[in-house]
């Protein structure tokens, strides 16, 4: 009864108490310029506040700025000038550092404290790692290359990150994100290009190819087009194709609105490598992203998961020509198989191995020539040493004379040979007459 009694009568009124003494720098015009400022704030004249506001904070900045620099400048002993310092730069009780835990807490302790921030920084290597960062490819990656025979003129092309601005402009342009490895791998360098060749008796011959489009190049294929029978499209072909791939069971892309494909590699003119995105059956917002292959008679072939994937995928290959047949059921050509053979015998074995594996044998019952790299690359060295006594066994067969062989021509030889012999007899005889 009494707390009310006081609380009603003798209320708790909070009050801004002054400093009991003002700061050296604090003058009378100050002291009007705030009265101004308050006196219209109270009255509601806008305009007229902001002037005296602003007009407030410049005076106030360069009475202070007058103070200090005439209280250094006049400071002839060292008490004087660090008082004016201390005044600058006034104590602050040091207060204990506080982090929020994960579990929405605080916490004052500096053991905990320093085991955070220490779990923090070891985990960025492996978040980095987590994403798919990449570091550029230097030609010094491909030492290994360089050493196989034959091998010469690697080239690689050496191109600039792309523009953070215009991979932002592809999502918007075709309306879907890049998938995070692929967009970290453009940041990195603009596409990719390596090249090399074969040592032959006619000069270097180009064989291995390693190909990335630009994001420019980076272009939609088939997509929503209305199909007529004057003008067919590829959406005429869904009819006739199978829905799903042979060796891996996956859906294969469709060239309607249900998939956006885009051309990653143009392989030379004997297929497509492209990415593919497709809708998100599991009910995710991002779509589901895959790398195919499609070869020249409009056949898909599953490559990879994602470009990653496909990515070393193709380093493993070496860019070979047409390495992306050898994981089809179509099976290389004669001509890759004996490049293959040569410069990747054991990625065949292992490509054979994983068709075998998905049921598929067509690429199998091919037969393989196997090839001598001495003979190819040498120039027929091996094949000079062996002249001189393969000439040398030649002449001595030739020297020797052949035996008489009776056949029935053989009278008709002696005949004619005397007839020669007694003609010229004959002559002979004429002539001494």
């Amino acid at each position: 009864m009494l707390n009310k009694a006081l609380d009603k009568h003798a209320p708790v009124v909070k009050k801004r108490v002054k400093r009991d003494r003002q700061p050296e720098w604090y003058n009378s015009e100050i002291i009007y310029a705030r009265n101004m400022r308050d006196k219209y704030n109270a009255l509601g004249l806008w305009s007229e506040y902001r002037f005296w506001r602003n007009k407030t904070k410049h005076i106030i900045d360069s009475s202070k700025k007058n103070y200090y620099k005439n209280m250094v400048k006049d400071s002839n002993d060292p008490k004087t000038l660090w008082k004016c310092l201390h005044s600058l730069n006034p104590k602050v009780k040091n207060t204990p550092y506080e982090l929020a835990t994960e579990d929405n807490n605080t916490t004052k302790s500096k053991k905990s404290i320093a085991e955070t921030f220490n779990n923090f920084f070891t985990s960025c290597a492996e978040k980095l790692r987590e994403q798919g960062s990449y570091t550029p490819v230097n030609k010094a990656d491909f030492s290994n290359l360089e050493k196989k025979t034959g091998v010469c003129k690697i080239e690689l092309d050496q191109r600039s990150p792309a523009d953070r601005h215009a991979v932002l402009m592809w999502e918007q342009r075709n309306g879907c994100f890049l998938p995070e490895d692929f967009k970290n791998f453009y940041l990195t360098t603009d596409g990719f290009k390596l090249t090399w060749n074969v040592k032959m008796d006619n000069g270097p011959t180009p064989v291995g190819k390693l190909y990335i489009n630009r994001v420019s190049q980076l272009t939609r294929i088939a997509g929503n087009v209305a199909s007529s029978h004057v003008n067919p499209t590829l959406l005429d072909l869904e009819a006739d194709s199978d829905s799903e791939d042979e060796a891996t069971g996956l859906e294969k892309p469709s060239f309607d609105s249900r998939c956006k494909i885009y051309e990653m590699d143009p392989c030379d003119g004997y297929g497509r490598v492209c990415l593919v995105f497709r809708e998100n059956k599991t009910g995710g917002n991002d779509p589901k992203t895959e790398v195919w292959f499609l070869d020249r008679s409009l056949r898909w072939h599953f490559l990879a998961e994602s470009f990653m994937a496909y990515f070393r995928l193709m380093l493993m290959h070496l860019g070979l020509p047409q390495w992306q047949y050898g994981i089809t059921d179509i099976g290389l050509s004669q001509q890759a198989q004996q490049w293959f053979n040569i410069y990747a015998p054991t990625r065949l074995e292992l490509d054979r191995e994983l068709l075998m594996g998905n049921g598929s044998e067509g690429q199998n019952k091919m037969p393989t020539l196997n090839l001598d790299v001495n003979k190819v690359f040498n120039k027929g060295k091996t094949d000079k040493k062996k002249l001189p006594a393969q000439t040398s066994q030649n002449q001595a067969s030739f020297n020797k004379k052949k035996p008489i062989v009776s056949s029935a021509k053989t009278p008709a030889t002696t005949t004619s040979t005397r007839n020669i012999t007694a003609s010229s007899s004959q002559i002979s005889t004429k002539g001494t007459k």
